[in-house]
């Protein structure tokens, strides 16, 4: 029998999303991007598991008038040109075995930037949230599990360029 996903979070919810990604990534890191699809779950797990230590997943909780989460699960490769464009970290140092940590402080930041303009965006019709700080996600099951048990839930393969992020929000 199929597993029948969770309903989509409300309209605004997804507008604020989908208003943020383009915002974070062609305003703040100058990056065309393209809404690919939506992608279930299981199908998210099944990318991840290919290789998953070429992925970080990143994830921020919004309390509030709203609560949800937002996690970002980026591809190393992303991570790579953040961290060199606008960490600053010196390619060298991510080809002496760094790029662990510097993955993961990327990671973060591209949710931070992108639940804080969601955040924003949503302010203005009068929605309050408060961000906790992103926290990466170990293993992509604890992603699934979270998104199994969410009452709405969506996932987007978002095209950065020649890179495919996964944005999740489930509420």
């Amino acid at each position: 029998m199929p597993v029948v996903p969770p309903p989509l979070p409300e309209r605004r919810l997804i507008e604020a999303l989908f208003r943020s990604i383009k915002h974070v990534f062609e305003t703040n890191l100058v990056r065309r991007t393209d809404m690919v699809r939506t992608v279930a779950p299981a199908e998210l797990l099944e990318i991840v598991r290919v290789d998953p230590a070429s992925f970080t997943i990143s994830a921020i909780r919004a309390s509030g008038d709203c609560d949800c989460t937002i996690s970002v699960v980026t591809p190393a490769g992303l991570n790579f040109v953040f961290a060199r464009d606008f960490l600053e970290v010196d390619d060298s140092m991510l080809q002496l075995g760094a790029e662990i940590p510097v993955y993961r402080d990327a990671a973060g930041e591209m949710n931070n930037m992108l639940a804080g303009a969601f955040r924003n965006m949503l302010s203005k019709g009068g929605v309050q949230m408060r961000l906790t700080p992103p926290v990466i996600v170990s293993g992509v099951e604890h992603l699934i599990a979270s998104l199994a048990k969410a009452k709405t839930q969506i996932v987007a393969e978002i095209r950065v360029e020649e890179f495919l992020v996964y944005v999740c929000l489930w509420t």
